[in-house]
């Protein structure tokens, strides 16, 4: 079992020290990739507009609210 064992961890070290690195980018396809805020900015154009006068005009104060469902808290005069 040992032997066994010990083969195997022996042919596993060959195997990675013959793997290749993995290939490097193109540069093309790196500068193709969009920013995150592109990105989120092109879905966000696709929502009518119907749906985001549903968004609540509360949202960032009672954002507790909202996601965890606690209490809605008291508006400061």
């Amino acid at each position: 079992m040992v032997e066994a064992a010990a083969l195997l961890v022996q042919r596993l070290e060959l195997e990675q020290a013959q793997a290749s690195p993995p290939a490097a980018e193109p540069a093309d396809t790196a500068q193709a990739r969009k920013q995150i805020w592109e990105r989120i900015l092109e879905r966000s154009a696709t929502i009518p507009d119907e749906e985001w006068a549903k968004l609540p005009v509360d949202g960032a104060k009672q954002h507790d609210h909202y996601i965890y469902g606690t209490p809605k808290r008291q508006s400061k005069p």
